[in-house]
């Protein structure tokens, strides 16, 4: 978990895994073995409060696919689990993603499909996933399930998570580590230790 202050500098350091620093040659090593400018094809990130677009229908902005027809038995079966985990669980909805524009969906649809998106997409096996503020705006009790189960989906797939929040009270009950940017500039480690009721401090 990366967090710190508005303005401490967040965005930029992702930017820059992205896009590569000049001043930094080949100071990322990816997997043990490869020293890189930037992350390259080596990552996706996800933003789960971002809009999805109107250019193309909600279901191939999520999964890919325009139809539910070009979709495998097993993709269909993945986007079940993922709407089932952002409770978009209804019977039409598969259909709706196929039928309906982004816009007609409600608000609070929305900010579920975006987060759908996202969980979607960590199961393209990437070595890496930046993901940038996963709560957004959303209700408080979804929170800390979201934040849960973006970690979860990191997790099953193997690859390395980063995740900037400002919500450090829930992410921290899931992270292995947490770096804050300090008011200096400086990005150090904060300590993540169990409590003996089973919480997580920092």
């Amino acid at each position: 978990m990366l967090s710190g202050k508005s303005g401490a500098g967040k965005s930029t350091f992702i930017r820059l895994l992205k896009r590569g620093d000049i001043n930094n040659r080949n100071a990322i090593l990816i997997d043990g073995k490869e020293s890189v400018d930037k992350l390259g094809k080596q990552f996706i990130a996800v933003k789960a409060d971002k809009k999805l677009g109107t250019s193309s229908n909600v279901l191939e902005q999520i999964t890919g696919k325009e139809t539910l027809i070009e979709m495998s038995e097993e993709e269909k079966q993945k986007l079940r689990e993922v709407l089932q985990e952002v409770k978009l669980d209804s019977e039409k909805i598969e259909t709706e993603l196929s039928s309906k524009d982004y816009n007609q969906f409600s608000t609070g649809q929305k900010k579920r499909l975006s987060l759908a998106q996202a969980l979607y997409r960590t199961t393209e096996n990437p070595s890496i996933i930046l993901v940038d503020e996963p709560v957004g705006n959303v209700e408080d009790e979804l929170i800390e399930k979201q934040l849960k189960s973006i970690i979860q989906a990191i997790k099953d797939v193997g690859a390395m998570g980063i995740v900037v929040t400002h919500r450090v009270d829930l992410a921290q009950k899931y992270v292995d580590k947490h770096y804050y940017i300090e008011d200096d500039g400086v990005m150090r480690e904060k300590k993540i230790k169990e409590k003996e009721n089973g919480e997580i401090e920092k």
